[in-house]
């Protein structure tokens, strides 16, 4: 047998073209999906139930997308017994449970989301990578000024830094002048402390002067 789905717990995951449960540790699939089609007779659709039955399948789904009907089988006693109202039922190893919307079969997961399609989901993740492309776009922006901002404020404490240097140097080159004028004056005998604040020294009359 090949079901339409399968769902099996306790082997690693890949690909198999088809599943030999001789070779999976005789692990029976847990979970078994089969659609109707157009060429299966009922009597298929009996041999298969039993067959499910005979290797240990827990949950049998078989869904007619036809009459937009769905009829669940679940392992109780060694048997697969019918779920009596599918609509009320939840898988008890998938949580997921059937719905009749606008007189369409629609499947809910375990988060209560609505089952995609193979091109919903497709758009969905094209439409999470162009937000996250977005975002990183966005952050990687954000980070690039934060940078520049930095850089601008570490050149500007530079030149401040280089200013303030520049300040002290001179009046450190100020002040030494002034010690050299102050000893100079001194050795010429002129009282520093006469000085006008131009700097001009003031005339004195020499000793003995008319």
């Amino acid at each position: 047998m090949a079901p339409d789905g399968l769902v099996v717990f306790g082997r690693p995951p890949g690909y198999r073209g088809s599943y030999k449960q001789w070779l999976e540790d005789d692990i029976a699939p847990q979970v078994v999906f089969e659609i109707l089609s157009p060429s299966n007779t009922a009597e298929e659709m009996e041999d298969k139930l039993d067959f499910y039955e005979r290797h240990g399948v827990e949950e049998y789904y078989f869904i007619d997308p036809y009459q937009h009907v769905v009829r669940g089988y679940v392992r109780r006693r060694d048997r697969l017994r019918s779920v009596e109202d599918i609509l009320r039922f939840v898988s008890p190893r998938l949580g997921i449970r059937f719905q009749v919307e606008d007189g369409n079969l629609v499947v809910y997961g375990s988060d209560g989301r609505m089952f995609q399609t193979r091109e919903e989901r497709e758009i969905e993740i094209e439409d999470e990578l162009q937000r996250t492309a977005e975002a990183f776009e966005q952050e990687r922006e954000h980070s690039l000024e934060e940078g520049r901002r930095a850089n601008a404020e570490a050149t500007k404490a530079k030149s401040e830094m280089l200013r303030a240097n520049a300040e002290a140097a001179r009046a450190d080159r100020e002040r030494a002048a002034r010690e050299l004028l102050t000893a100079k004056l001194r050795e010429l005998g002129v009282n520093v402390d006469d000085v006008l604040e131009d700097g001009r020294i003031p005339h004195r009359d020499k000793p003995g002067g008319s």
